[in-house]
């Protein structure tokens, strides 16, 4: 501790943190997954740097293996390895990795490209994935390779944030990293040992969620070919892997654009700072049970059944995810797929920017001013969207509907006859059909003693009715029945695959109403088990789904081939003329 004497008699003292500050790092508040991205931008930046420095042409690479995941005799480490500018092996720039502030260059230059803020990621990251870690790294190739220990443990034994600095040891897995990734080139490796329990134990597991977050939190790099993340020896993320959740690539899914669009953004000024915006409502169902890439894709990232958020992204890197309620942008009930994406920059240097990441780069902090001005902005779009769901059908539909209520009203009336002993509906009913599970509410049990309503008071009217909804959570329900007071009413579900193919045409609705009925009161008065009914309806609405995607991938295929055929013919009329 040093002390400086003024005149004045003021005396400075140094005041450096002491090891105990690890506890605290080891409390900022990530999950794992978190922490491993903060590792991953370690090694953006490295590479960034790299290609600037260098004007690299080439797609450099980030490693991430997981090591001795599966093994019981050995503990588990993570290596993160990247092809970057590397550092230089002298001791003190090895040890300063490891030092508060240190690493965090993006303050003072090339800040809208590399995503370090305050220097404290990588540790306050190690410490929420490891017990320790090292940081072997190289900037020349005239270097050796050499390496440094972070072991918070140690460090607090001895009370001192020294940090040992040593050649590289043969037999290590830093050594085996070194030689098989980064043999002739510079880079650096980053090898966690004490892992917390939160990763799966299977490697497969880790690479799918892995690739599931990284393919959408760094699509801008991968779109960008600035990089490629290889997970193990058998996976590469890369710009064929970007993941955009405001877009599906799906032709039959019709998507307004509100702002930007699926391969730019708008921008706008908000107190003489400029943002990038991108807003959309995908026009389909939950689609839950969809296992389609351009399906699962859109949203992703945000749970629960109606998928909807706002994406905010510092320097184009995925910082959070937020609903609308809880981003205070909108109220929304019951619509589904409506984003949107907002890139902002932050150099870590202002406090009292509209919008800034926090602490740990897991989240976002607006000012009340600034989510008020987007509350605005996207008011047009929110009404928009809230009354998306509400159809009208033309006067022929209308009256198609109101005869075959009265037709099947009356053959449910004749049927019913036969009365057989009355069995209680049920508030949920629950099948499975392809390891599916299917639920249907207050479902119509089929016959029962007390006959039909019918009010003849102004001409012949059965209290049957169709009504028609469009209910993405019961996707593989096209159709099915409650049982009213009053009589029996037929929902038509407008999610369904079958039933939105089938309303394109007018004329249809005469033989949707036919099918509708006849499946659902076929079911109720032949088969008695309410689960199996319920399987039989579900199994036939996600057969008819599955057929009409199939459907719609081969057209989109035939549509390709056709595209590809004029490419190939124009190749060739080209090399005719002699061009």
């Amino acid at each position: 501790m040093k002390e400086k004497k003024h005149n004045s008699g003021q005396v400075h003292i140094d005041v450096p943190p002491t090891p105990e500050i690890n506890k605290a790092l080891a409390r900022t508040g990530y999950d794992s997954w978190q922490a491993l991205c903060e590792v991953i931008d370690n090694g953006s930046d490295a590479i960034k740097r790299w290609s600037e420095e260098q004007g690299a042409q080439n797609v450099e690479t980030i490693h991430v293996i997981p090591k001795n995941w599966e093994s019981e005799s050995s503990d588990r480490e993570l290596i993160v390895i990247d092809t970057g500018c590397g550092l230089d092996n002298d001791s003190y720039s090895l040890a300063h990795v490891w030092g508060l502030g240190e690493s965090s260059e993006s303050k003072t230059q090339n800040t809208e490209k590399l995503y370090g803020v305050f220097g404290i990621g990588l540790k306050a990251a190690t410490m929420s994935i490891a017990i320790s870690a090292t940081f072997t790294s190289r900037s020349t190739l005239e270097q050796k390779f050499r390496t440094s220990v972070y072991n918070p443990e140690q460090q607090r034994k001895r009370g001192d944030w020294k940090v040992p600095v040593n050649d590289l040891i043969e037999g290590t897995t830093e050594h085996w990293a070194v030689n098989k990734y980064l043999e002739n080139q510079v880079g650096t490796v980053l090898v966690l040992r004490g892992l917390q329990e939160e990763f799966p134990v299977k490697q497969s597991n880790f690479y799918n969620r892995l690739s599931e977050m990284a393919s959408r939190i760094y699509r801008k790099d991968l779109k960008d070919s600035i990089y490629q993340i290889k997970l193990g020896k058998n996976r590469t993320l890369d710009e064929n892997s970007t993941i955009d959740p405001l877009f599906s690539s799906d032709p039959s899914h019709n998507s307004d654009w509100f702002y930007g669009g699926p391969d730019h953004a708008d921008t706008f000024v908000f107190d003489g700072l400029t943002f990038e915006i991108r807003a959309c409502h995908t026009k389909i169902g939950h689609g839950g049970r969809n296992q389609r890439k351009s399906s699962t894709n859109l949203g992703s990232g945000i749970g629960g059944t109606y998928k909807r958020g706002v994406y905010f992204l510092r320097n184009y890197r995925e910082i959070g995810i937020l609903s609308g309620d809880d981003s205070g942008f909108w109220i929304l009930s019951s619509a589904s797929n409506f984003f949107v994406e907002i890139n902002f920059l932050d150099d870590g240097n202002s406090n009292d920017l509209p919008v800034q990441t926090d602490f740990g780069k897991k989240s976002v902090k607006m000012t009340p001013k600034f989510v008020s001005y987007m509350r605005k902005k996207l008011e047009a779009c929110v009404k928009k969207v809230s009354a998306y769901k509400v159809k009208t059908k033309s006067p022929s539909v209308d009256d198609t509907k109101k005869q075959f209520e009265q037709i099947v009203g009356s053959a449910v009336k004749v049927q019913r006859k036969d009365a057989t002993k009355s069995t209680k509906s049920s508030t949920e009913v629950v099948g499975s059909t392809n390891n599916r599970v299917y639920r249907t509410k207050n479902t119509y049990r089929g016959k029962s003693n007390e006959p039909f309503y019918v009010d003849y008071s102004d001409g012949y009217r059965a209290k049957v009715t169709f009504e028609h909804i469009d209910d993405p959570m019961r996707r593989d329900f096209p159709f099915w029945e409650e049982q009213q007071k009053d009589g029996l009413k037929i929902f038509i579900n407008e999610a369904s695959s079958y039933v939105s193919d089938m309303i394109k045409i007018d004329e249809n609705y005469r033989l949707l109403y036919k099918t509708a009925a006849g499946i659902v009161l076929a079911l109720s008065n032949n088969i008695q088990n309410s689960g199996e009914r319920t399987d039989c309806l579900g199994g036939f609405g996600f057969l008819v789904n599955d057929f009409t995607d199939k459907e719609r991938r081969i057209e989109v295929t035939e549509v390709a081939n056709i595209e590809l055929e004029k490419t190939n013919f124009g190749d060739i009329a080209i090399a005719a003329s002699g061009q």
